[in-house]
């Protein structure tokens, strides 16, 4: 909550907000096995685990189908959120630098800010 009760000095309060919820969506999803239960009957999945050929690293992805779509996505250093389609979720920095995930089934693509593209397989 001391995130979200934070973002009214934020550039873009909405989008700080859907970030401050969508990160403690992914946290109690990751750490509480109850959160997801039922997840057939709900708008949220995951987090899913990316296995990413030639990426060392694992990535964890929790999809929330909400309006708008949203996506946490963490590497091992850094979570990031994307808002998107349902099927691509970006986040974009001031500076245009973006992280993106693309979903068709099982099958994702994962663009990372320097510029570095894997396919990667998502398992629950």
């Amino acid at each position: 909550m001391k995130v979200r009760d934070e973002c009214w000095i934020a550039d873009d309060i909405r989008n700080c907000i859907i970030a401050s919820y969508a990160v403690r969506i992914h946290s109690l999803r990751q750490h509480y096995a109850e959160a997801r239960t039922s997840d057939n009957k709900g708008i949220t999945r995951g987090p899913f685990e990316l296995r990413c050929k030639d990426m060392k690293q694992p990535v964890r992805a929790t999809l929330i189908q909400s309006d708008p779509p949203v996506s946490t996505v963490q590497l091992p250093d850094s979570v990031h959120v994307g808002i998107g389609s349902g099927k691509r979720y970006v986040e974009r920095d001031v500076d245009g630098v973006e992280l993106a995930v693309w979903t068709v089934g099982n099958d994702s693509v994962l663009k990372l800010p320097n510029g570095a593209k894997y396919s990667c397989v998502m398992k629950q």
